[in-house]
């Protein structure tokens, strides 16, 4: 089958598209704040400081680089916190995901999808990107 190309339309975003962008990257600064990446610095020398004296550095050091960086102290832990550790665990490890974490998982997952659904309507791109690269279906 010949490769079609895709027409790509680039144009400038308009006014309330500009305000839409906004207040979406607005709200996610604000669901998801930067991490706090003072102490980076201090990481990388120290990481540095290992080089030959037999500790792991680098990418040898990622994973426990990670673990500490996820721990907070006892008071801290929320509900959002437990449910993370559980699923790197698991794609870490293959370890089951606990049921009543996976319910609250699925729980808040069609929460969200519900909420995008509210505000954006069903977004239906994929489907007609996929039936105008394939073209249509032969009759059986």
């Amino acid at each position: 089958m010949p490769e079609k190309k895709i027409k790509r339309i680039v144009r400038p975003a308009t006014a309330e598209e500009r305000k839409r962008h906004a207040d979406i990257r607005r709200k996610v600064m604000e669901e998801f704040p930067p991490a706090d990446t003072s102490d980076l610095g201090n990481r990388v020398r120290h990481s540095k400081s290992n080089l030959g004296s037999g500790q792991a550095d680098g990418v040898d050091n990622l994973e426990q680089m990670e673990k500490n960086a996820m721990m907070k102290t006892a008071d801290l832990v929320t509900e959002l916190d437990i449910e993370s550790r559980a699923v790197m665990e698991h794609l870490m490890t293959g370890k089951p995901i606990d049921p009543e974490i996976k319910r609250r998982i699925q729980e808040r997952a069609a929460k969200i999808t519900q909420q995008v659904r509210n505000q954006f309507g069903l977004v239906d791109i994929a489907v007609p990107a996929i039936r105008e690269l394939r073209g249509e279906l032969p009759n059986p």
